[in-house]
């Protein structure tokens, strides 16, 4: 039975470094590390003592309560507080169940090598605070003796008098203790590498290093004045040295430490401040790496990441586009501020950080993190929300906060009062919201039908197009109020599954329990464009000839045909319902099947050769799958206690709510989002239309020159308040031939900027494929294990190249790719979060799904046996 129990417990608190994946679990050390190791950087091996040991070490002990005391007692005298508990847990013994954990792990590395046993708190090496030097690190560690006193020092340094006035001096908090058991490098010379100089140090746009002797410790503590480089960012050379002495270093090793660091700068998409060392055969190990604090503020850089934006606008987008986003986006975060009850003077004190939400970098659009996070901050639980929002997007790094004077405290319980009033009353006719929005598009676009446009003035055109500028900037909350139910529903949800069920094995269970949703608007297409393929099977003769038909010619060669007048009006009634729904469908620039049906031809090909059961009949074995787990959990709820602060009684009707609430909001969401893309499709038939128009009067070169210009100067222009009208078309022509350039540059998905500037260009590098990894990690956004060739596909226009049961691998999705999903066994894909279109259909046929896995499409071959475990979020590639 104990063999049983350590099992259990060693994947409760232990965990290889290479694994450690939730920070929360393992701490921002811990974590770091494990994403280096996974990047291929080489990082000493080693293993992770969880946070959840710490937990249960303290409670075991009945130190936790004792602490708090102490801390209450004297709250600000932090050298008596360190003191007294540093006696307490050096007097303390280890818990059985954790050195027995710690001690098979430690069986597994090497037996003669020397351990350095590292702090790895929760909140250790933030963008906002580092920590660094703040909790101990312990080295020369050999024998089980000297491990379990290096481990008591390392929890114990938790509340060190220089950690406790850190924490109070920068207004920070750690919330819990990992600890990292690490192979001891022998080292000869050791430094520091800070990819973007601090403030007057170094010369800008320059690798900045410092180095000493032997291991960095002396550095750290300024025991010795070190010799300094700077590297070039593009040769990778050094090009100043401030040095008694040649540096020790080859050029070779530095070349290997500037790849290193950019390669890091760009993976977390930030500065980064890298500790290094050189043992005695010459090799570069990588131990620790950290976002630049010192020199960085939260006015002075900006934090861009185009996750889930690209799911949208996932192509090179125009001044049109750029226009109606911007405004909307300011009104959409605005408009959300005022519904909550956020209160005047907040919103007032925003109005920047709510007209800078989105950018555009070579052309792309771009989310302005650190706008959206300071937005989210000014709310209740704002931290919270802005890690939600991330987790919803799919982005990784939070923006810094910045130091602002908080009301006071009886302004802010008042203000959170009326919150909470405000956001019930929002929230309790929600569906009848949804409802609001669905009849406000279909007016909308009823009135605005393609042939109706045909007809209309460029007056009434331009009348057209304000009021879809009203409808977008002022009439779109009931669809906002979706979207945020359904990021803190399941943000919510996913945080009390996850204490509820802390186990590796249950990571995935929040996704799982929202498998089969029925209702859920995006798989309609599906259900329907199945149902049609299903018909035509009837007809052997005309399957046939459908399929030796180039795509092409499918209208005029066999839906124009009388004998098939009934095939032709089943595709005409998909194309009214639903030829809006494609991918790009938002992009204005790309048209529906409405206007090209040739890729939709190309999937109704797919569909004849498909076999199975129906999507319908998918989903429904989901759903009975899902309802039974559900009533599994439920059950255990009723009978074991589950979360610390809630009552066993209350345990099952919280999960329940939560379950509903996460579950109807997705719903409401993908119905509004459905209608989102009808408005924009009648939104790009206005401004064709005006196109075509402006065109005759040679105002234009063509009709989809209109997307050249921004909504302001084509109303101006329609107006008769233009400036300078007969200008417009040279405008135009300036602005496609540096989009041209734009679109041939490249920037990284995630990356800080100074306040102010702007990517520069680089060209673009072919997308080479890179070798592959024997596993690759990302976000479980499905759960299950599933085996089969991979298609790796740029785009749905290569639908036709998979094959049905394959394992889909692309680099994003959209509502185009919805019909796609029936056909696959797996969906890898390298951008998006937990709430992205492909993670929500993905739930709904059951996909095992990885999000958020860097590069994977040029990391896998073309038809290579690859795993997804969307369980534990890897992908492997097995043959």
């Amino acid at each position: 039975m104990r063999s049983a129990n350590l099992a259990i417990d060693r994947e409760m608190f232990t965990c290889l470094l290479e694994d450690a994946i939730e920070i929360a679990e393992t701490g921002d050390k811990a974590h770091n590390l494990g994403r280096m190791l996974r990047l291929g950087m080489n990082v000493p091996p080693g293993f992770v003592l969880k946070t959840p040991a710490f937990h249960h070490f303290l409670g075991v002990s009945g130190l936790e309560s004792r602490i708090l005391e102490i801390q209450k007692s004297r709250p600000l005298d932090f050298g008596f507080i360190a003191r007294a508990v540093r006696e307490m847990i050096q007097q303390s013994h280890i818990p059985a169940e954790i050195s027995e954990c710690v001690e098979e792990m430690r069986r597994a590395l090497p037996p003669d090598v020397r351990l350095i046993v590292r702090s790895s708190a929760v909140g250790e090496d933030g963008s906002a605070a580092s920590f660094a030097g703040q909790l101990d690190s312990i080295p020369d560690v050999q024998t089980p003796a000297e491990l379990e006193r290096a481990l008591l020092q390392c929890w114990s340094s938790y509340w060190s008098e220089r950690a406790l006035f850190y924490q109070n001096a920068k207004g920070v908090h750690l919330r819990g203790m990992g600890v990292v058991f690490q192979v001891q490098v022998e080292s000869t010379f050791s430094g520091v590498l800070f990819t973007r100089p601090p403030a007057r140090i170094g010369s800008p746009g320059q690798l900045y290093a410092e180095y000493c002797t032997g291991p960095g410790e002396a550095l750290v503590s300024g025991r010795v004045t070190p010799g300094r480089l700077e590297i070039s960012r593009e040769s990778y050379r050094c090009t100043s040295i401030c040095a008694e002495e040649q540096p020790p270093l080859k050029a070779t090793q530095i070349e290997d430490l500037a790849r290193s660091g950019v390669k890091l700068e760009e993976y977390f998409g930030a500065p980064q401040d890298v500790e290094w060392t050189i043992d005695r055969d010459g090799r570069l190990f990588l131990l620790q790496s950290r976002p630049i604090t010192v020199g960085v503020t939260a006015s002075s850089q900006v934090l861009w990441s185009n996750s889930n934006v690209n799911e949208n606008f996932p192509e090179a987008i125009t001044p049109f586009l750029y226009s109606i986003a911007r405004e909307g986006y300011y009104h959409y975060f605005r408009n959300l501020a005022v519904a909550f009850g956020v209160s005047d003077r907040r919103v007032r004190s925003m109005e920047q950080p709510f007209r800078h939400i989105i950018g555009v970098h070579h052309s792309h659009m771009y989310y302005n993190l650190t706008s959206i996070h300071s937005v989210l901050r000014q709310a209740p639980f704002g931290e919270t929300l802005a890690t939600f929002f991330n987790q919803f997007v799919g982005a990784t790094e939070l923006a810094p906060s910045a130091d602002e004077q908080s009301p006071s405290v009886l302004h802010q319980a008042f203000e959170a009062t009326r919150i909470a009033f405000k956001t019930i009353c929002q929230y309790t006719f929600l569906e009848r919201r949804i409802q609001e929005f669905e009849h406000q598009a279909d007016r909308f676009a009823e009135s605005t039908q393609p042939e109706i446009l045909v007809n209309r003035s460029l007056v009434e055109l331009r009348n057209d197009l304000r009021r879809f500028m009203e409808i977008r900037c002022n009439r779109w909350l009931n669809a906002s109020l979706a979207d945020a139910a359904a990021m803190v529903s399941y943000g919510l949800l996913q945080l009390v599954l996850g204490k509820a069920y802390p186990s590796a094995a249950d990571s995935a269970l929040h996704n799982n329990l929202l498998k089969g949703l029925t209702g859920v608007a995006s798989v309609r297409p599906t259900i329907r464009l199945w149902d049609i393929s299903r018909q035509m099977l009837q007809d052997p003769a005309l399957v046939q000839r459908f399929g030796e038909t180039d795509s092409s010619r499918i209208r005029t060669e066999i839906l124009d045909h009388p004998d098939y007048a009934w095939l032709r009006k089943a595709i005409d009634e998909y194309l009214g319902d639903w030829g809006y729904r494609f991918s790009g469908e938002l992009m204005l620039t790309v048209p529906s099947f409405q206007e090209n049906q040739v890729p939709l031809f190309d999937l109704l090909k797919t569909y004849l050769v498909a076999q199975g059961a129906s999507p319908l009949e998918a989903i429904e074995r989901l759903e009975s799958q899902r309802i039974a787990a559900t009533k599994r959990i439920l059950e255990d709820l009723r009978h074991t206690k589950r979360l610390p602060r809630v009552p066993k009684w209350l345990q099952g009707p919280l999960l329940r709510v939560l379950l509903r609430a996460t579950r109807c909001s997705i719903q409401m969401r993908e119905r509004a989002r459905s209608k989102q893309a009808l408005l924009y499709s009648r939104c790009r038939r206005i401004a064709l239309a005006i196109g075509a128009r402006l065109t005759s009067s040679g105002c234009l070169e063509g009709a989809t020159d209109v997307f050249f210009a921004t909504y302001a100067e084509l109303d101006d222009l329609l107006s008769g308040h233009a400036m300078f009208p007969r200008l417009l078309k040279e405008e135009i022509a300036l602005r496609k031939g540096c989009q041209k350039v734009a679109q041939g540059s490249s920037a990284p998905d995630t990356f800080w900027l100074a306040e102010g500037e702007y990517f520069q260009y680089a060209s673009a590098e072919k997308a080479e494929h890179l070798s592959p990894d024997s596993e690759m990690r990302g976000i479980g956004a499905c759960g299950g294990k599933v085996s089969a060739p991979a298609t790796v596909l740029e785009s749905v226009d290569e639908a036709h190249l998979l094959r049905q049961g394959d394992i889909l691998v692309t680099r994003q999705t959209d509502p185009g790719w919805g019909p796609v999903f029936f056909l696959i066994r797996g969906l890898v894909i390298e951008r998006g979060g937990m709430l992205s279109h492909g993670a929500i259909i993905a739930r709904e046929f059951g996909l095992p799904c990885v999000v958020g896995v860097k590069e994977v499409t040029r990391r896998i071959p073309q038809r290579c046996q690859v795993t997804v475990d969307g369980d534990h979020g890897y992908v492997q590639i097995v043959g």
